[in-house]
């Protein structure tokens, strides 16, 4: 575990030795593009990645209106993934922190929210994941192991209500896991939650061992089940499993 720890700290800091220029796109260094469709098909991030020491890192990202409008682009904070509301009025993501090596597995994020014209709205503080439900247009499910404070805290489901500004806890988890997996050569958040099988799914991974994870579904504040592994791709939960409700 300590080895493991020592490597995780090495490659932190190569990290975020590439992307502390998150914000200076580096021609020379292109690797690639992705895109970022809204669901209305008339919005469009594109983000432009750059190499470096620590891997491919997203570099630049620009929403434009489409058709296609360089005149009206804006650039907004660079990230792997984006998640638009299902008006296609808001979109969500995380930003990388910078103080992170005391609290490996677990990294440090921060939401943060754009309405479709590039303007940043209020972050409701730390967590990473974070997805708009069932076609919302207003809220957003995501994962956070940090107090308002930033300390270190047991890993919880949060809902955040992007009109009202009102933060819930939808549930806690036992201090022993973590949404963060053991990461190799890079960086990289949580896997998304989802709504399947009657909840909010998710996996979750064992901090004493990060090989060992779960994959569980919330719903209406309880957990209602509990596979061992990660079953997400299953269409239908598996039913030699055990279940716990």
């Amino acid at each position: 575990m300590k080895s493991i720890k020592l490597y995780l700290i090495i490659i932190s800091i190569l990290f975020f030795s590439c992307i502390g220029n998150s914000s200076e796109f580096d021609p020379k260094r292109y690797t690639a593009s992705e895109i970022s469709l809204s669901l209305n098909h008339r919005f469009l991030i594109i983000i432009d990645y750059n190499l470096c020491e620590g891997g491919r890192y997203p570099a630049r990202a620009i929403l434009y209106n489409l058709p296609l409008n360089t005149e009206k682009s804006r650039k907004i904070y660079p990230a792997h993934k984006y998640s638009w509301s299902g008006d296609s009025k808001y979109i969500a993501t995380q930003k990388w922190t910078e103080d992170l090596n005391n609290f490996l597995p677990v990294i440090k994020t921060e939401i943060i929210l754009y309405d479709n014209l590039g303007n940043e709205l209020l972050s409701p503080g730390y967590g990473t994941s974070p997805v708009f439900l069932l076609d919302s247009s207003n809220e957003i499910i995501y994962y956070n192991e940090f107090s308002d404070e930033g300390k270190i805290d047991s890993p919880k489901l949060v809902s955040y209500n992007l009109k009202t500004k009102n933060k819930k806890i939808i549930y806690t988890f036992e201090n022993k896991y973590t949404f963060w997996s053991e990461q190799i050569d890079m960086y990289y958040p949580p896997t998304f939650p989802d709504y399947h099988w009657g909840g909010i799914r998710g996996v979750i991974y064992f901090k004493n061992k990060l090989d060992e994870k779960y994959t569980f579904v919330v719903s209406k504040g309880k957990l209602i089940m509990w596979f061992k592994g990660d079953v997400t791709y299953l269409t239908y939960p598996p039913q030699d499993d055990e279940i716990k409700k």
